[in-house]
């Protein structure tokens, strides 16, 4: 029972790290689309699928989409609109990464 535990332990240490790395060398914007200006940032969090937080440092609105892949093929965004100052979440569960910002 130590044994499988400890193994089951290892195992989902394996896929956190995984994940975030993806998370973090995922976090370009694809070339192909239209990026957003560099005063809106992101903050990642990988833990229980993946979170962006994103930050309004602009001086006017900003809609911008939060691109998400999963490991199994399927890509989606969510659009946010943010005053200036704002900050707002998007969030994904299961094995995803996030891959950048672009306008909606």
């Amino acid at each position: 029972m130590r044994i499988t535990t400890r193994t089951a332990v290892v195992a989902l240490g394996g896929i956190a790290l995984a994940v975030s790395g993806q998370g973090i060398a995922g976090a370009v914007s694809p070339a192909s689309a239209d990026p957003v200006p560099s005063c809106v940032t992101t903050r990642v969090s990988t833990v229980l699928g993946t979170t962006v937080r994103v930050t309004n440092g602009c001086a006017g609105e900003q809609q911008v989409k939060v691109n998400f892949s999963s490991f199994a093929g399927g890509s989606w965004g969510t659009c946010l609109v943010l005053a200036p100052g704002e900050v707002r979440t998007a969030s994904a569960v299961d094995l995803t990464r996030f891959t950048g910002l672009t306008r909606c």
